[in-house]
């Protein structure tokens, strides 16, 4: 047995030595396709909630704690990102709800709705998500909104709901 093993692991040996690597291109696009052209710019976000939230009506979430903001276009006072540059942008929102209430969160752009993400569990916490890809113009918004009884569990040593966005490419244009 030992013998066969040694004639395999020579034999891949001889192989190894033989490979000639692929062509493949490079994955990163060229400085004039990247966010804000040759300067690289990034654009992402990334913020949590660190206080629960209760709301009756629709109401922003404004996720107050920053973790990144390239391109600042996040604004924690507001929950608003506005986008500094026009193109592709991955949005993905998580929440957890208080114990034993609901969650009803909408992700729109400018005032157009675009996703839910709905949890509710009876004696428990429950938690939803939700991720889309959106192609913006520079200065659109996108946020959060609460829709009808919310409660939103948030606490200042720990995050567990989050809104992150980044852009994915720019546009041409």
């Amino acid at each position: 047995m030992i013998c066969k093993a040694a004639v395999a692991f020579l034999a891949c040996l001889v192989c190894a030595e033989s490979f000639t690597p692929l062509n493949i291109p490079n994955y990163f696009p060229p400085p004039s396709r990247r966010a804000g052209g040759s300067s690289n710019t990034v654009v992402a976000f990334s913020a949590g909630l660190t206080n629960t939230t209760q709301s009756h009506v629709a109401t922003n979430v404004t996720y107050d704690r920053v973790f990144v903001n390239g391109g600042n276009g996040y604004n924690n006072q507001t929950g608003v990102f506005k986008a500094p540059l026009g193109g592709t942008y991955v949005f993905m929102f998580h929440a957890l709800s208080q114990s034993n209430q609901p969650l009803r969160l909408d992700l729109y752009h400018n005032l157009d709705y675009i996703a839910t993400g709905y949890a509710h569990a009876v004696h428990d916490y429950a938690t939803s998500s939700n991720a889309v890809v959106l192609t913006i113009d520079r200065g659109d918004a996108v946020y959060i909104q609460a829709r009808g009884d919310n409660f939103v569990y948030g606490q200042p040593d720990e995050v567990y709901s989050t809104f992150n966005g980044f852009l994915l490419f720019p546009s041409n244009s």
